[in-house]
């Protein structure tokens, strides 16, 4: 926390010695930059070297901005977050509390969006890495299996990189229109089963989710085998307009399969 307060303390005064237009403002600026910051200092002698224009400055503080934030920022803890349907790691961002509790509501990344969960969980990167391989989900958990096992710091880092983030803590605005959703997902059931229905698709439409944002929509089915429901997605698609997901429970290894569209191109998804 004393680096971070010392890092934005340090970029306020660069800038506003910038924004003086006073010609010696550059050298002053080189200075206090190379005076306040080993890590903005090595970046600043690594990209620029010596600087002469008030461009090169702000290039070389933008870019020094970010090599000590990226050093600064690396996440040592993972939060677990469920969602109505399925639960996912995270790592938290940076506008996230460092004391974050489980049972906060948080909004987080998600698929093409962003999406709103409760934390449930937290363990260290260490405890992470060492039981993701063995990690394993009931029938209404996605979890995070595709990542490969490394050993050092360095893969460490770049494995919880893969990993989507937790923007900041809801709202309570936000958390309420909790409530409003699982209404409207209810009244998206009906209306799913009603066209599998008239189609006579052989599948039990079981569930409705929809991403916080609203830009992917998750029904969740049970079925004997295959079923071609591209015609079911489109009708699903020209009412709705967004990104239409199937999601398969699979009732003999108790997980499930996704399938996706988005305007009538059927694709599988992971």
């Amino acid at each position: 926390e004393h680096q971070i307060s010392i890092s934005n303390s340090c970029h306020e005064n660069i800038m506003n010695l910038l924004s003086s237009r006073n010609p010696s403002s550059f050298e002053e600026a080189k200075e206090y930059l190379e005076g306040n910051s080993s890590v903005e200092h090595q970046c600043f002698e690594n990209s620029l070297g010596h600087v002469s224009n008030e461009n090169a400055v702000r290039n070389c503080i933008a870019s020094s901005k970010d090599n000590f934030n990226q050093k600064i920022f690396s996440p040592t803890v993972v939060y677990i977050v469920k969602f109505k349907r399925s639960q996912r790691s995270f790592t938290p961002g940076q506008q996230v509390p460092r004391d974050l509790k489980i049972g906060c509501y948080v909004k987080v990344e998600a698929d093409r969006g962003e999406d709103l969960g409760i934390v449930i969980n937290c363990m260290s990167i260490g405890r992470y890495n060492s039981s993701r391989s063995s990690f394993r989900c009931g029938s209404e958990n996605a979890c995070d299996l595709s990542l490969k096992t490394h050993s050092s710091v360095s893969s460490t880092m770049s494995t919880t990189s893969d990993l989507k983030r937790i923007v900041r803590l809801a709202t309570n605005d936000e958390v309420t229109l909790l409530s409003y959703k699982s209404e409207e997902e209810r009244e998206l059931l009906k209306v799913c089963q009603e066209k599998v229905r008239q189609r006579n698709l052989p599948m039990n439409v079981t569930d409705a989710e929809y991403q916080f944002d609203r830009h992917k929509l998750t029904f969740f089915f049970e079925s004997e085998g295959r079923v071609d429901f591209r015609e079911l997605v489109r009708d699903l698609f020209s009412m709705y307009k967004t990104r239409i997901w199937m999601q398969q429970l699979d009732k003999n290894s108790a997980g499930t399969l996704g399938f996706s569209t988005q305007g009538g191109n059927l694709c599988f998804g992971n």
